[in-house]
């Protein structure tokens, strides 16, 4: 999570079964930015991710 107000630290917010964790060292923000920076490049498109989804709906017809 960034904040708007730069004297707010930018945040790592994980929820799980386990419970609510928040990271705040530099470290592990930048290790889940850059997990999640390489997730969204190998995301599909919206346009992309719609043609998929119709094509495996045309498929179990």
């Amino acid at each position: 999570m960034g904040f708007a107000d730069s004297v707010d630290p930018e945040i790592v917010y994980l929820d799980s079964m386990a419970g609510d964790l928040f990271l705040e060292a530099e470290v592990e923000v930048r290790r889940y930015d850059a997990m999640f920076d390489n997730l969204r490049a190998q995301a599909l498109s919206p346009d992309d991710t719609l043609d998929l989804i119709t094509t495996l709906i045309n498929e179990m017809r």
